[in-house]
């Protein structure tokens, strides 16, 4: 297996890790709002806290107290940076 070989199959375990957290950070946030004592909603809550709790310290999205933003700006980061870094690893690979 070739240096080039091994960065693209990198590349693409990460791109499938950020899109599988996508949809834990979406589905936390849907249970949230419409089921939020469910059993499924606690254990996505702690599979999505640690990032969201860096965000909320740090950017303050959260709308008088109610309606937190923070979900959607982590799914926008998680997206850019699959789009950019991730991208960019797998190009340079298949360029190698």
């Amino acid at each position: 297996m070739t240096l080039s070989e091994i960065l693209i199959i990198l590349a693409s375990i990460l791109s499938r890790l950020i899109y599988v957290y996508i949809w834990i950070i979406f589905l936390e946030a849907l249970l949230s709002l419409f089921f939020p004592l469910s059993s499924l909603r606690k254990t996505l809550h702690h599979l999505t806290k640690p990032l969201l709790d860096v965000l909320r310290k740090r950017l303050r999205l959260v709308y008088k107290g109610r309606f937190d933003f923070t979900p959607i700006f982590a799914i926008l980061a998680l997206q850019f940076v699959d789009m950019t870094l991730i991208k960019t690893l797998d190009n340079y690979a298949r360029n190698l």
